[in-house]
């Protein structure tokens, strides 16, 4: 026996209404056909002004005594609803028992955890707002209108919470806020403006504990919020034209869509538009460098790479970790994401998940610079059969992670974006596609508008200019001597290291020369910023002349012995003393030694001059002698000169 139209009922479920409690089994309660109003109520004018959301749960069943076999089983709507702003869908049930509550999460359940936002919640945002504050770099990203996000409190704690927001406004401004005592610094607070009050607290970071790096763990982030289908919905749609049988080779529909929440529309000024279109790309470097750290890793912490980095290339080990750089996250090979790097930077920052404590970190990376320039551009039309995919070769080759494609879905804007690895990706960080070379394939998330424009946007690095490997001269740093003119080595001494300066060249912690009164030197590692050096070395004293006149009686002092002293006022090492006798008749040589002098010549002869004895005091720069000589001079008036004296 067949089975029949009459067979085929659709069954009501233990509670037909709009509570939590909602739904649950199906009953033996059949839906009476062509009665008003048996699964929903009438719209109400309250519904009809702010909109609303209604849920019924039914079942299909098959009442037959025999065992005949349901085949290509089918629900189809038949009739819509004349209102536009009513639009009617199905979805199937988590399981024959689920409720309401159940239902309603599935359909909310489209959104999940995405990305950190840039920047930090700025303070605190109490219960009941309808906006929030977020503080930024300038620079940074500004959440567009109606692009989902979520504001997450203790962020991995027990007692985490979190909300999901959509933007209906965005105001930019820049402040100025104190970051320290003594220092201001400019930032871009952004208000945003949304639907729904918040339901609890959130705590954000003052801008002094954002410069200081300061854990996030119990205070609030903005995330942005990805799209995760948890639901496959179904519905009907109107012609767009008549259909005539055995004519009409297609079917044209008013559109492919249906509206499953209310929304509104709000009209939102765009302000500091780029009429050039200008985009920051990057100035890529052929060289590997090497990263071999070990540095301290907390949540919401950054280390910095010694350059930015070029998109795609950088690889770092942590613990037993491989990370790699895709669409600006450090990502391990399971596809979690534990840090996020700034390319233009090289800023990397810790997610609350990455290893914490003391770290050794290796990898590699190749350089490279941000540079802002107009972008090259490009499009397609989609044509009225259009699918999901698209294949577009571009004019030039992309640089990584420069590419951004927009297209338009029931006039809304898509965009899609490269990762800076070869792959595209949406907001939400799902596959869009891939890019090898100048070809793109594009999987767009729902089919574009007929005849509306799939652009392209991207950098090229065609102006600019790559060169060879080069060694770079050492960075000197120059020491003057003034008006001093050093004797032997002079040794240089620095918070890190030491040198010498010996016959004009410099050997130790670091090279160099001596240039006249200048001392070059370049550190063999490069110093910080306001390190002293400092000089150790002797100097010569300008010779001068000191007199001493000295009256015996006639010339004698019954011994025939002759003293003088010399003061130098300083301190010296050694040098010769010159003193003249007998009116300039006789000069004798007296060498400086540690403790005496010495006498060293004399000249002319006439006379016999013999030391006596003598006493030199090198620190204080004192010396006394006496002399002795076959003169009857009765009063010896003497110069002594001091020459080539060393301090």
């Amino acid at each position: 026996m067949a089975i029949t139209q009459n067979d085929l009922e659709i069954l009501k479920s233990e509670i037909m209404a709009d509570t939590p409690d909602g739904g649950g089994l199906p009953t033996g309660i059949a839906v009476i056909d062509g009665v008003s109003n048996n699964l929903f109520p009438d719209v109400s004018d309250i519904d009809r002004l702010i909109g609303r959301v209604r849920l019924r749960k039914v079942s299909l069943a098959v009442k037959t005594a025999n065992a005949e076999l349901l085949q290509a089983v089918r629900m189809l709507f038949t009739e819509l609803p004349e209102n536009p702003n009513i639009s009617v869908f199905a979805f199937k049930a988590s399981s024959f028992a689920d409720r309401r509550v159940d239902a309603q999460n599935k359909i909310e359940s489209y959104l999940a955890f995405g990305s950190k936002w840039a920047g930090h919640v700025l303070e605190t945002q109490l219960t009941g707002q309808r906006v929030i504050q977020i503080s930024l770099d300038k620079g940074d990203q500004v959440p567009a209108v109606g692009q989902p996000l979520v504001i997450v409190q203790n962020e991995g704690q027990s007692d985490e919470f979190y909300q999901y927001l959509r933007p209906l406004k965005v105001d930019v401004v820049e402040r100025r806020f104190q970051r320290t005592v003594s220092e201001t610094v400019t930032r871009t607070v952004v208000t945003i403006e949304f639907g729904d009050t918040l339901t609890k607290t959130f705590n954000g970071l003052t801008v002094p504990e954002f410069y200081q790096n300061a854990n996030t763990n119990r205070r609030a982030i903005l995330r942005e919020a990805r799209v995760a289908d948890a639901a496959k919905y179904y519905s009907a749609s109107r012609l767009a034209e008549p259909v005539t049988a055995m004519t009409s080779r297609q079917v044209k529909l008013d559109s492919i869509y249906t509206q499953v929440v209310p929304s509104t529309q709000v009209e939102t000024p765009l302000l500091q538009l780029d009429a050039a279109n200008q985009i920051t790309t990057q100035a890529r470097g052929n060289g590997v460098i090497a990263v071999n750290q070990s540095v301290t890793v907390a949540a919401n912490t950054a280390f910095n790479l010694s350059s930015g980095v070029s998109a795609g290339t950088l690889s770092l080990t942590l613990g037993s970790l491989t990370l790699t750089d895709i669409n600006n996250e450090l990502v391990a090979s399971s596809g979690v994401a534990y840090a996020s790097i700034n390319y233009g930077t090289g800023q990397v920052t810790w997610y609350s998940n990455a290893p914490l404590g003391q770290q050794a970190i290796t990898g590699s990376y190749k350089p490279a610079s941000e540079v802002v320039s107009v972008a090259q551009t490009d499009y397609q039309i989609v044509g009225d059969n259009a699918g999901y995919n698209f294949v577009r070769e571009l004019i030039s080759e992309p640089t990584p992670n420069s590419l951004k494609i927009s297209y338009t879905v029931q006039g809304n804007n898509y965009l899609v974006h490269d990762n800076g690895r070869g792959l595209l990706v949406d907001d939400g960080g799902n596959g869009r596609g891939t890019i090898q070379g100048k070809t793109v394939l594009l999987s767009t998330e729902a089919i574009p508008d007929a005849g509306s424009y799939i652009t392209y946007s991207f950098g090229v690095d065609l102006g600019n200019t790559q060169y060879p490997a080069t060694t770079l001269p050492k960075a000197y740093h120059k020491l003057s001597l003034g008006a001093d003119m050093p004797k032997g080595n002079i040794t240089i001494t620095w918070s890190t290291g030491s040198a010498v300066l010996s016959n004009g060249v410099i050997t130790g912690d670091a090279t160099g020369y001596l240039l006249g009164n200048v001392i070059v030197i370049a550190p063999n590692t490069t110093v910080e910023v306001g390190t002293d050096f400092t000089l150790t070395y002797n100097k010569i004293i300008a010779g001068g002349t000191k007199s001493v006149s000295k009256s015996e009686p006639n010339g004698y002092n019954g011994i025939g012995n002759y003293s003088g002293t010399i003061s130098a006022g300083e301190a010296i090492l050694g040098g010769t003393v010159e003193v003249i006798l007998g009116g300039g008749e006789v000069t004798a040589t007296l060498n400086i030694n540690s403790t005496s002098l010495s006498l060293a010549g004399q000249s002319p002869s006439p006379f016999k001059v013999v030391l006596v004895s003598s006493s030199v005091n090198l620190a204080a720069g004192n010396i006394s002698f006496t002399l002795s000589a076959n003169s009857s001079y009765v009063q010896i008036d003497g110069q002594v000169l001091y020459t080539s004296s060393y301090r």
